[in-house]
C-alpha cells in the first residue's frame, strides 16, 4: 500500500469545513473540567476499540472514558460510572471534598 502525498491529500481538503478541529477542542475542554470521582485528581480522554465501535453517526470524535493521572481510576465521563477502581495509595493529597461535612 502506497501512501498519499500530504500536498495532494490538502488539496483534496479544500474548501471541506472543517469540522474535526471544533469537535477535538470541545473535547479537550470537556475533559480538562472533569475530575475523578474517587480522589478528585486530573482525568484524561482514553479510547478503546469498543469505544470506536459504539461512535455514533453524528460524533466526529468519541468520547470514550475518563483514566485518573493520579489513582488510575476508569469511569465514564457521561454517567460517571466507575469501570476501574483506581489504586488510592498512589494518591499523595487525600480528596478532602469527598468526605462528609462536620
Amino acid at each position: 500500500m502506497e501512501l498519499m502525498n500530504p500536498d495532494d491529500i490538502l488539496a483534496l481538503l479544500e474548501g471541506v469545513p472543517d469540522i474535526i478541529t471544533p469537535a477535538v477542542e470541545a473535547r479537550r475542554r470537556r475533559f480538562s473540567d472533569l475530575k475523578c470521582p474517587a480522589c478528585g485528581g486530573n482525568v484524561r480522554p482514553e479510547v478503546t476499540a469498543e469505544d470506536l465501535e459504539r461512535l455514533r453517526a453524528d460524533e466526529v470524535v468519541p468520547d470514550g472514558r475518563a483514566r485518573c493521572d493520579t489513582c488510575g481510576c476508569l469511569f465514564d465521563p457521561t454517567t460517571g460510572l466507575i469501570a476501574e477502581r483506581g489504586d488510592i495509595r498512589r494518591v499523595i493529597e487525600p480528596a478532602t471534598h469527598l468526605l462528609p461535612k462536620a
